[in-house]
């Protein structure tokens, strides 16, 4: 489901010229290793950017960007109303909201 999401979300911004040149290169390249070419590339590592992006942050610029329904709400649904604790020597921490960041392993 999240492919679905993101490849129409990808085809709204292309459609409308919304990437910059560096984003459209990082499609470019994500593009060919779909298609098993071999690619050689040096960059950085991005996770904690996305670790710090606000979910509310996040919808307002989804609308800003003209992407609406039903994909904004999936990826509202997606976000929100999640919860989390630690535990640290066998002691939980109580619940807290998680009002940033996505999900370990999304794509």
């Amino acid at each position: 489901m999240e492919t679905i999401v993101r490849d129409k979300i990808v085809s709204h911004m292309m459609e409308n010229s919304l990437f910059c040149d560096e984003l459209i290169t990082i499609e470019l390249w994500t593009e060919l290793l779909d298609t098993g070419a071999t690619l050689d590339v040096i960059y950085l590592d991005f996770k904690k950017a996305f670790d710090s992006v606000p979910h509310k942050r996040l919808l307002s610029k989804i609308d800003a960007y003209g992407i609406g329904d039903p994909i904004k709400e999936w990826i509202k649904c997606f976000l929100m109303n999640r919860k989390q604790r630690v535990t640290v020597n066998g002691i939980m921490s109580s619940w807290s909201e998680v009002l940033s960041g996505i999900p370990q392993g999304c794509v």
